[in-house]
């Protein structure tokens, strides 16, 4: 299952090139972000086109043509998964002071969807979360600045993922963070100010709420998978980005987590679409293997955590989860064949020594 992700920058003269780029590629599911209004019908049309008939868009939820939206195209059929109370969502409260506003941007760029695959049901999210330099036009002329928007989507999004479920899962979109990723997995965050070339912590409430994203959501078994694929190695720093800044400065905003059981072998930043002036977002593309692996049977099968299982077991998966992290598919391979190979020779009475390897 091929999936990608990319933040088309609220064009429309462009869609039919952007989607004829895409099509090349031959993806199963497609979710964009920053989608323009009046350009959702000539996307329609033209995934259609490329054998992606079932569309999800968020465009018709608000009427303004302010903010830009979120849309999902899939080979298979979707559905829209129920609405998260604003109790769950801002249990704490809200940082912006324009709820009305807050509101728009959640139900304009955030979409909770469930695909319905050949490999079974997966929940798919969306989301496109503003800027902290986002503006809008006022109400008594000029811009005005909404810089807590951010704080909001992001407490929100963590709130309406921070639960473990039945179903494997997919959150793919332009989160604008993090600000620098270092080479030994240190994540700076937008809550540091750059100075002479050191960070210091400034904003730890932001700092907080993009850790909660990036890092914490392995906790519920989301799992940032170019990172887990390539690591954080010097090659990286040059193909493991999405967005450029006066050509200078480089960002990974755009960003594909997923669910271990779902597999994934490959992950890739397609610079090509940007060199092509397609969008100022590079797009990123991931190939999942959901089905048949021993990846599948070691982190599903072997740690079952169903409706008969104890807390014991889910802190048994969650703990076993997080080692896994960063291990290659041939370490978690080796691990499921041994471990298979002890827990059979522990039925039969007899023993084994054999050890393996673990990541430096």
């Amino acid at each position: 299952m091929k999936v990608i992700t990319w933040n088309v920058n609220n064009g429309v003269g462009t869609v039919s090139q952007q989607v004829q780029e895409l099509g090349q590629r031959e993806p199963d599911v497609v979710a964009l972000q920053d989608v323009n209004y009046n350009a959702v019908a000539y996307y329609i049309e033209a995934f259609r086109r490329i054998g992606l008939p079932h569309i999800l868009h968020t465009l018709e939820r608000q009427p303004q043509a302010v903010p830009t939206g979120v849309l999902l195209a899939s080979r298979f059929p979707l559905s829209l998964l129920p609405d998260r109370p604003e109790s769950i969502l801002w249990s704490q409260g809200t940082y912006s002071p324009d709820h009305e506003k807050l509101l728009q941007h959640w139900s304009r760029r955030t979409l909770f969807a469930l695909l319905h695959s050949p490999w079974g049901e997966i929940e798919l999210e969306n989301v496109y979360i503003t800027p902290a330099n986002h503006y809008e036009p006022g109400a008594n002329g000029g811009h005005q600045l909404y810089p807590y928007l951010k704080l909001d989507l992001l407490a929100g999004l963590y709130r309406a993922l921070a639960t473990l479920v039945d179903r494997p899962r997919l959150l793919c979109g332009d989160f604008n963070a993090p600000q620098h990723e270092r080479e030994n997995g240190e994540i700076i965050t937008w809550g540091y100010l750059k100075r002479h070339g050191d960070y210091t912590l400034k904003y730890p409430r932001q700092h907080e709420l993009e850790l909660r994203i990036l890092r914490e959501l392995i906790g519920y078994d989301l799992h940032d998978v170019y990172r887990r694929l390539h690591g954080y190695a010097v090659q990286t720093q040059e193909e493991g980005w999405s967005w450029c800044y006066r050509n200078r400065f480089r960002y990974r905003f755009d960003h594909l987590f997923a669910s271990h059981a779902l597999c994934p072998v490959q992950a890739r930043y397609l610079h090509a679409f940007r060199e092509s002036r397609l969008s100022d977002h590079t797009p990123l593309e991931a190939l999942f293997e959901p089905a048949g692996s021993q990846d599948v049977w070691l982190r599903s099968d072997y740690l079952d955590y169903g409706d008969d299982s104890d807390d014991g077991d889910r802190r048994a998966y969650d703990s076993l989860a997080e080692l896994l992290d960063g291990w290659t598919p041939e370490q978690e391979a080796e691990l499921a064949t041994l471990l298979h190979r002890v827990t059979t020779n522990l039925l039969s009475g007899e023993s084994t020594t054999e050890l393996i390897s673990t990541p430096a």
